[in-house]
């Protein structure tokens, strides 16, 4: 059950990348439509990856399903921020590329060091059942508590980037970008 949750999930996920996907191929100059549709697809893959750790029989099978995991939601966090940019054209470049390099220094230590950026490492795992399944969790590990923060402080960049532009899309003024503004501030609250 849990893995046909899931695959719904994935599926919703392409079936809403491929709306935005054609929605920009009719309007090329809307990116914000390309972001939706590159989140839909980085969605789908870390849902693929995400069940790829559950069925994992190994402590080494879960290691790299967890490793390249980071791959997919390097590019929801990068999706995430450019709809916001490109949709309200609002926030600090200076928070943005702050954000996009984090994200990167991230994405560059999880593939120099093993099993992940997450874990120095897993010792076991538990076999437990979701919905009626059993599925692979994390039993044992040591995590990397020396890299946690600099990902928290970077999520934190993220969160004042789009503080910074859901605030100033409300005080540009006028009815649409007080609209949008609401829309994303909410909708990603």
């Amino acid at each position: 059950m849990a893995t046909i949750l899931w695959s719904l999930c994935g599926t919703v996920a392409i079936a809403l990348a491929a709306v935005c996907g054609l929605l920009w191929l009719i309007e090329r100059r809307d990116l914000a439509s390309l972001m939706l549709c590159t989140l839909g697809v980085a969605a789908a893959a870390s849902g693929y990856a995400e069940v790829g750790m559950m069925h994992s029989a190994t402590v080494e099978e879960f290691s790299e399903w967890q490793r390249w995991n980071h791959v997919p939601l390097f590019f929801v966090f990068i999706a995430l921020l450019l709809f916001v940019h490109y949709y309200l054209g609002t926030g600090r470049l200076w928070l943005m590329w702050a954000f996009i390099f984090a994200r990167s220094v991230v994405l560059f230590v999880n593939f120099s060091v093993r099993p992940s950026f997450n874990f120095s490492d897993i010792v076991s795992l538990r076999r437990v059942s979701l919905l009626g399944e059993q599925i692979s969790i994390i039993d044992v590990a040591v995590a990397r508590s020396q890299w946690q923060m600099f990902a928290i402080a970077s999520l934190i960049l993220l969160m004042a980037y789009l503080i910074d532009a859901a605030a100033q899309g409300w005080l540009k003024g006028g009815t649409d970008s007080r609209r949008k503004a609401l829309a994303v501030g909410l909708g990603i609250a």
